[in-house]
């Protein structure tokens, strides 16, 4: 996208001699006819390109680009020497100017949407209508996710707790390193082990602050055995799998030995960075690095090569330190190929050479990560990835966080019937806009209070308002007074009714269910019901399944939390007990879990439990 700010400065007589100077910063954009006259002016009046870009106020590398172009070409006609302020653009006008009716619709509305969130809300409008975005996008999206992530952890900030893991495939039959042969040879050999070897997967775990933890391996067998690991670094940690590549189920075993090492946990918590591998973001991960406080951060697609510490800076001295070591080990065994259990003794000769703390500092500093730095990469960085480039399915698992983040965004664009077909399909031929396009309003609506707590504030400020005011507190016993009277004039509960509690639309009471027989409602499988126990003690729990039809149920009681009142939650140890139909008394409404994060497990009911023992 392109955005062109225009300003205008009134000069006075005094000034006009620093006109030329602030005109020329401006950078005005050039019309058709400025630059066909600056042109003309150069190779018709021989004119210099300098002399003829101060008097029309023209960029001068602008016009030497014009002028060389014309010069080549003689031929080339008028429309060539416009600008193309087109090239690479990314959307089109129309929806560029919808962006920017939204942006301006929400300043309007007091919530102004910063540089950061607006280019996140173009990064997610391109997303959603399916148009190629260039990767420096990812990119700027994965450096606001770290900045996000080090200014809510100041713990991690200093680069101690900031670590990279990365895995890297070595081979029994290695890479011969360069050798001295008669001059003028036209073939010259070097024994290695096989010509095709076996794969050793290494994965190496390093920190900002130049440190590294004992590496995992993973050697191509169904189970390990300790002597695969003979001569190998200490603290390594020995993997199998029949394939030797990284699994899901492998991982796990690597992250509970980054923890052992790093002592992560909720007070001390970690940053781990690493690549989108299906190995790596499985959902057990997930929740056991959600549990030992390890923050994990993924690196953009593609983008590995140049974001990656490891890769940027430790693996490839580590292979030509590896390699060299293999070289020495044939040496030492003439005739006898290298197997995988001689892999731990090169990799632990090569392993400190290479995972020095001024290779691992500066991978982090090469990739931006520590110290952050935005403007580390450019366009050209990444043009290699280019090739790998595929469209964006909204519908695939694998689709960006940003554009699946939010199931009720899928389902209005699922209403208004805005599909993502093409890259650019927005614009008609005859200029009426598409229905195709997904508007930034279609996923991303403008900030607006819920009515029912818009009714709810505005009551209870003007009562608290009245109350604090000496009229209002005049008006306090008349008040109650006239509420005494409405309370009477209003329609009793029948008898059968012990305690009402309004929520919403509906009302729950407990009747006596032997006097209003038709009021109890027959439980079913996981709903919660109040059973009562000798001497008027009350539990909630939860039917778990049905041992005789309509006469006896299997339960697990829940327990009433001290800290937190009206709130319930299951004990560590499943209370878990058969109760009959007529100890049952009532079937309680569902429960709403608290809107906390670290309180998931607390149940809280919209009853009031104030009449009843209940435990």
């Amino acid at each position: 996208m392109s955005l062109i700010l225009c300003s205008f400065v009134v000069l006075s007589p005094k000034k006009a001699s620093r006109q030329r100077h602030i005109r020329y910063l401006r950078h005005t954009p050039m019309v058709h006819s400025e630059t066909v006259s600056a042109v003309d002016l150069v190779l018709k009046d021989n004119y210099s390109i300098r002399a003829a870009a101060e008097r029309l106020n023209i960029k001068f590398q602008t016009l030497h680009r014009y002028v060389t172009k014309k010069r080549r070409n003689p031929d080339i006609p008028l429309a060539g020497m416009a600008p193309n302020y087109a090239v690479r653009r990314i959307v089109s006008a129309e929806q560029e100017d919808e962006l920017g009716e939204y942006i301006t619709k929400c300043s309007k509305m007091a919530y102004r949407i910063s540089t950061k969130e607006c280019r996140k809300l173009a990064f997610e409008m391109a997303i959603r209508n399916n148009i190629k975005v260039p990767d420096s996008w990812h990119v700027c999206l994965f450096f606001d996710n770290l900045e996000s992530v080090l200014r809510r952890i100041p713990q991690v900030a200093d680069g101690n707790r900031i670590f990279n893991l990365d895995e890297s495939g070595v081979t029994t039959a290695h890479k011969p390193r360069k050798i001295l042969a008669e001059k003028g040879s036209n073939q010259v050999n070097q024994c290695t082990s096989a010509e095709r070897g076996a794969l050793v997967t290494i994965c190496s775990i390093v920190s900002a602050a130049g440190t590294y933890l004992p590496s995992a391996l993973v050697f191509p067998r169904k189970y390990f055995k300790a002597h695969m690991l003979a001569v190998a670094p200490a603290g390594s940690l020995g993997l199998a799998n029949t394939s030797g590549w990284m699994t899901s189920d492998l991982f796990i075993q690597v992250l509970d030995h980054f923890i052992k090492f790093t002592n992560s946990c909720s007070e001390n918590p970690t940053l781990l960075i690493y690549d989108d591998h299906e190995s790596h973001i499985s959902l057990t991960t997930v929740e056991k690095a959600r549990k030992f406080g390890v923050n994990i951060l993924t690196l953009p697609p593609h983008c590995s090569h140049r974001m990656q510490p490891l890769d940027v800076s430790v693996f490839g001295p580590f292979k030509s330190y590896y390699n060299a070591a293999v070289d020495s080990w044939m040496l030492r065994n003439p005739g006898i190929p290298m197997t995988i259990y001689q892999v731990a003794e090169c990799m632990g000769e090569a392993h400190p050479k290479a995972f020095t703390p001024a290779n691992i500092i500066a991978g982090f500093k090469r990739s931006g990560i520590y110290p952050l730095n935005r403007s580390v990469f450019s366009e050209a960085d990444f043009l290699n990835a280019s090739v790998t480039d595929r469209p964006i399915d909204l519908e695939s698992p694998s689709t960006s966080f940003q554009a699946r983040k939010n199931d009720d965004l899928n389902k209005e664009t699922n209403k208004t019937n805005l599909k993502c077909d093409s890259t650019d399909n927005t614009e008609t031929t005859d200029g009426k806009r598409s229905t195709d396009f997904v508007s930034p309003e279609a996923f991303r609506d403008f900030r607006k209070l819920h009515p029912e707590k818009l009714i709810e504030n505005h009551g209870r400020g003007e009562k608290e308002k009245e109350l604090n005011t000496r009229k209002g507190m005049k008006k306090t016993k008349r008040a109650l007074a006239d509420w005494d009277t409405d309370e009477l004039k209003k329609p009793k509960k029948p008898a059968a009714e012990s305690y009402v509690y309004s929520s919403g639309d509906e009302n729950y009471w407990f009747p006596d269910v032997e006097k209003e027989p038709g009021f109890f409602k027959q439980p079913e499988i996981n709903d919660f019901v109040l059973v009562e126990f000798p001497n008027k003690i009350f539990y909630i729990a939860k039917v778990i399944s049905e041992i005789v039809h309509g006469n006896e149920y299997e339960v697990s009681f829940l327990r009433k939390c001290r800290k937190m009142g009206g709130c319930f939650v299951f004990p560590a140890i499943p209370d878990m007990a058969a109760v009959q139909k007529n100890e049952i008394k009532w079937v309680l409404p569902k429960p709403n879990p608290v809107k906390n994060k670290r309180l998931a497990n607390y149940l809280k009911f919209n009853i009031s439990f104030n009449n009843f023992d209940v435990r």
